[in-house]
């Protein structure tokens, strides 16, 4: 848009322009596309406004000066003016490219692939269907393929990667028309909603999550397309709800968790524990907090509505660093937590219930496979399930594609995603169980039946794609994977689970590993290189414990790392070696 020979003035000019022109747009409802009547700013209490404006937080600020949730029509005017060659990707205000339209959902790559962008959508309980999962494959077909791929996150999630800005509107078009939202997906939102993988089709679950994880998302995020009800929130916030006593949705390590309990309600139904302030983060790692209260599922929508306003209204917003919920529970305690829980669900008169004090929980821990790989009976006569391992999380665009066939010939179309960056293709008849096993792409790149060590590999984006990733982690997770089977045998241990993160904020959720790698900076020789921080010990689930720090600094090249991951392994999870690194070498 601007030549070397335009001025400083000029431009600012010009952007100053541009900037009126979308405001002139965003107040104009015959000529914006989805425009919002409020911003997330209108929702926040006037002591909250004023503690913002008189404090120190960058962000907050920033939010105050032009709320994100004005991103959903930002979004839409940015890429048509990008289109119609009236600016320059460059020229977008780096607030708005870089911070603001992540409450869109669009995530610009700046320091990787720069005017690229990486979209994180909304999938309720991990659901998508054959036909979405191919409308968004055609979509990606117009990019390179060396960039644009798909990974599947810890929060049964897909990210795209390679968008182009000026295709925005037409991406959200074919997304609309796919019911799959994005907004809300990044910043300050509740993030996308986790559920069980097996839902509705385990023998041995307590509740099918689908319906309350679909009717969450509506609820916060408008079905994906924005609620600024709950869009300017301290820091982000995650929701997840079990079909089991037992947390198989690593529940423990989001902000509020609805796990239910083996005591009935009056029709019949569990009841719900509820779990808060539970994070992996740079500064602070937390086990979530029982409240002590039981709800009905007719209730959940409502509790969920108490806490994200509670925590939209009076959460800390002084540091980044001390804004997620945890802080505000710390901050009041849990007993006045859940007496201020409690007191807005009786003024609108949702059901509560006080746990008997005499109850003890049924021994559930061994109903629930913890490895959903492999073919599995599901509740329904003469079906089964398959699971199937994604090696590090990644797809490319021709995979999903064959995968979504092998869901339409198989599976009526559904795939079902894991916080383990899995798959599973559910309700497959029994007579065609060979067929399916048959399929070149399940014999070969998503295998049924993994070794131990990738059957239990998760992975982040790493420094690949990820301007925070402080090492490379897709391939090099894989690498090391390959190499370890090659010279350690497991034969008493079925799975291993290795997560990798490539930076403190635990994307990989280091902390909940068997062995988790964490990037961080290692010395070699004298000189600084790529290494990582390793901690053991981590789970959730019935007796959940992170994991702690085994050794730190060291450095990623297999010379270094290989002999301590075979130390640990030995000496924690009885492999035996079989052959010496010097062959491999």
């Amino acid at each position: 848009m601007f030549s070397k020979s335009v001025s400083l003035a000029e431009r600012k000019a010009a952007l100053l322009k541009i900037s009126r022109s979308l405001l002139m747009c965003l107040e104009s409802s015959s000529s914006c596309k989805g425009t919002t009547q409020y911003t997330g700013w209108d929702f926040l209490p006037e002591q909250t406004k004023q503690s913002i404006l008189e404090g120190s937080n960058k962000m907050e600020k920033l939010k105050a000066e032009k709320d994100g949730s004005l991103a959903w029509q930002d979004i839409h005017n940015y890429s048509r003016m990008l289109r119609e060659g009236n600016m320059n990707w460059e020229d977008i205000p780096p607030e708005d490219l870089d911070i603001r339209l992540k409450w869109a959902g669009f995530f610009h790559r700046r320091k990787k692939v720069p005017g690229t962008f990486m979209i994180r959508l909304r999938l309720p309980n991990g659901i998508i269907w054959s036909h979405q999962l191919r409308g968004l494959c055609h979509f990606l077909r117009r990019y390179d393929l060396q960039q644009a791929c798909f990974d599947i996150t810890t929060r049964q999630n897909l990210q795209l990667r390679g968008i182009k800005l000026e295709d925005a509107s037409f991406f959200l078009e074919e997304l609309n028309q796919l019911r799959i939202g994005c907004f809300q997906s990044g910043m300050d939102n509740v993030r996308n909603i986790v559920g069980s993988p097996v839902a509705g089709i385990d023998p041995n679950e307590l509740y099918d999550t689908r319906s309350i994880c679909f009717a969450l998302n509506e609820m916060i995020s408008n079905k994906g397309k924005g609620k600024p009800d709950y869009a300017n929130l301290p820091r982000k916030f995650n929701i997840a709800v079990g079909g089991y006593p037992v947390d198989t949705v690593h529940g423990h390590i989001n902000d509020l968790t609805f796990l239910p309990v083996t005591k009935l309600d009056h029709l019949g139904k569990p009841l719900f524990k509820i779990l808060v302030g539970g994070l992996l983060s740079p500064k602070r790692n937390e086990i979530s907090h029982n409240l002590d209260i039981w709800v009905p599922e007719g209730s959940i929508l409502e509790v969920t509505r108490a806490v994200l306003e509670i925590y939209r209204d009076f959460g800390l917003r002084n540091s980044r660093a001390q804004s997620r919920f945890i802080f505000l529970v710390e901050k009041w305690g849990t007993e006045r937590m859940k007496a201020e829980i409690i007191q807005r669900l009786s003024r609108n008169n949702i059901e509560w219930i006080e746990p008997e004090s005499d109850f003890t929980e049924n021994d559930c821990s061994k109903l629930y496979s913890e490895s959903l790989l492999g073919i599995q009976s599901q509740r329904q006569e003469n079906k089964v399930f398959l699971g199937c391992v994604v090696p590090a999380g990644r797809i490319s665009v021709g995979e999903a594609e064959d995968l979504a066939d092998i869901a339409d010939n198989f599976s009526n179309g559904e795939l079902r995603l894991t916080v383990s960056q899995n798959f599973i293709l559910p309700n497959i008849d029994k007579t065609v169980v060979e067929r399916v096993l048959e399929q070149p792409l399940l014999q070969d790149k998503f295998s049924y039946k993994p070794k131990p060590l990738l059957r239990g590999l998760v992975s982040c984006t790493g420094s690949q794609f990820c301007g925070l990733g402080l090492i490379e982690t897709k391939n090099r997770s894989l690498q090391l994977c390959k190499i370890l089977e090659e010279l350690v045998d497991f034969p008493d241990k079925e799975t291993v689970r290795i997560h990798w993160t490539g930076c403190p904020n635990s994307c990989g959720q280091a902390q909940i590993a068997d062995i988790g790698l964490m990037g961080a900076p290692a010395k070699k020789n004298g000189k600084l290189v790529e290494g990582v921080d390793i901690y053991i010990g981590g789970t959730l689930g019935e007796n959940p414990v992170l994991g702690t720090i085994y050794r730190k600094g060291i450095p990623c090249d297999f010379a270094h790392l290989v002999p301590v991951m075979i130390e640990l392994l030995q000496t924690h999870f009885g492999a035996k070696v079989k052959r010496s690194q010097e062959s491999i070498n």
